[in-house]
């Protein structure tokens, strides 16, 4: 829209609020108008605001801008301040334009009136705030030498390394690749899973044990023991008469 179209408008309408509202006309209050990207128009008026502890005002152009973000138009192609009392052009606040800016970052672009005949885009006006910029991530250890002058500096030793003489620490396949060792005189299992005991010195060696049946070498079958008929005769004594 024509910067001259904008204030005509913008003066038609404080004549309306002047006429309705008069108290408004003779405070000085102040009129602003925002023109919209899908061509609509927003208003806003000086407004009383109170707070805890005091009275205040709100700006016409804080109003206005509440206005444009509330009606979920958001996008401002041009916006002018005027005087309700001679029509005549106000300049914004940086700071009120940077609220325009929060409701579309696209407003920097806006048009400004600065006078009946002049505007300016946004951006020359109140510079937008820059988005701080994000440092690439630093590595933890950066700044830390871990050398002697270190007060954590520990050297490496031979044994943080593992060692393949270790079970515990050596690779897993070490527990199974290597033959098993024989304690000095412990019985190792054999084939069936019973105990050989090795020879001891001065005792002859006891054969493996083959399964359950049978007993083992050495020892005298049942069929062996003497019958319980009669009490064998002691040899070399002789017979004691009267006794049975």
């Amino acid at each position: 829209m024509e910067i001259n179209a904008l204030y005509n408008i913008a003066k038609d309408y404080a004549q309306t609020l002047s006429e309705k509202k008069p108290y408004l006309k003779d405070e000085g209050n102040e009129l602003c108008v925002i023109l919209t990207a899908t061509k609509e128009m927003i208003t806003g008026v000086t407004s009383p605001r109170i707070t805890k502890d005091a009275y205040d005002t709100a700006a016409a152009p804080e109003v206005a801008i509440a206005s444009l973000a509330l009606s979920g138009k958001k996008k401002a192609e041009q916006i002018m301040n005027i005087k309700i009392s001679d029509s005549s052009v106000t300049e914004i606040p940086a700071d009120v334009l940077k609220l325009l800016y929060k409701v579309d970052d696209a407003n920097t672009a806006a048009l400004v009136a600065v006078s009946a005949t002049e505007q300016k885009p946004a951006s020359e006006l109140a510079a937008p705030e820059k988005a701080p910029e994000l440092a690439a991530p630093a590595e933890f250890v950066n700044g830390f030498d871990f050398d002697e002058s270190n007060p954590f500096f520990e050297p490496e030793s031979a044994d943080s390394k593992p060692s393949v003489a270790h079970p515990n620490t050596a690779d897993p396949k070490f527990l199974y690749e290597q033959p098993a060792q024989q304690q000095g005189g412990q019985p190792q299992a054999d084939v069936n899973g019973f105990r050989n005991t090795p020879a001891q010195p001065g005792q002859p060696a006891q054969p493996a044990q083959q399964g359950y049946p049978g007993q083992p070498a050495g020892f005298p079958q049942q069929g062996g023991f003497p019958q319980q008929g009669g009490f064998p005769q002691q040899g070399g004594y002789p017979q004691q008469g009267g006794f049975p």
